[in-house]
């Protein structure tokens, strides 16, 4: 009986220091779950506000985290970048408890990119654009590349000056094409002048140059038939 009885004292002992142990583990868990479930019914995603003029995005609810307080805004912001490359920027942002609100801007095109198979826009980063009816006003980028796709990013050298040049070149006198006159020049036109510029010229220079000389064409009341911006003295033919 006195084994037994000491087998009994040390078995409850046991139970006490095991309990002592599991207990508090055993309420954070419980505390740690609660939690988690209000947290979760409490910062769920229930609206989603978007801001932007023409942005048109679609979301899927079931495929982001539900979570607001767990959601990564710039997880976001890049994944719809690379879905949309129409847009330009994109910020998320968290209004606690519950909304999500999504402000995007457009990319603005800057010129037309005509291929031997397909037709583009462009803005002045060289990222390539859906085409839309406002494409008709755009002056016209003709210079070869291998196919490219809406998103990409076109890399050519020539475009790149071209761009670089409308960017810079204000529409005092609109530009109506832009295409290779040789493999170091551009000749970009107007509705009376052909334009000849250096390919890796300074843009901002050679744009400032031709709105002054258009600025005296204008107070004479002519314009030239040509304008050589290569050489150290611009050539003008009329």
């Amino acid at each position: 009986m006195h084994r037994k009885h000491e087998f009994g004292l040390i078995a409850r002992g046991t139970v006490r220091r095991w309990s002592r142990i599991w207990a508090p583990i055993l309420m954070i868990f419980l505390a740690g779950a609660l939690v988690a479930f209000t947290s979760d019914q409490f910062f769920r995603v229930r609206t989603i506000e978007f801001t932007g003029d023409g942005v048109r995005i679609s979301i899927d609810p079931e495929r982001i985290e539900k979570n607001l307080l767990f959601l990564s805004a710039s997880r976001m912001e890049d994944d719809l970048l690379i879905a949309y490359p129409e847009l330009k920027e994109v910020i998320v942002k968290k209004k606690i408890p519950q909304t999500l609100v999504i402000s995007a801007s457009l990319r603005s095109p800057i010129a037309r990119l005509e291929t031997d198979t397909h037709v583009f826009m462009l803005d002045r980063e060289g990222v390539v654009l859906p085409l839309t009816d406002s494409s008709a006003i755009l002056p016209v980028i003709r210079i070869h590349i291998d196919t490219v796709r809406v998103g990409d990013s076109v890399h050519d050298e020539g475009i790149s000056a071209a761009l670089a040049f409308l960017t810079e070149f204000e529409n005092e006198i609109p530009i109506l094409s832009i295409e290779k006159k040789d493999t170091l020049s551009l000749r970009a036109k107007t509705d009376k002048t052909d334009i000849f510029i250096p390919q890796g010229g300074d843009m901002r220079i050679l744009a400032a140059t031709l709105q002054t000389m258009f600025l005296g064409f204008r107070i004479k009341g002519s314009l030239p038939a040509l304008i050589d911006l290569r050489f150290d003295k611009p050539i003008v033919t009329f």
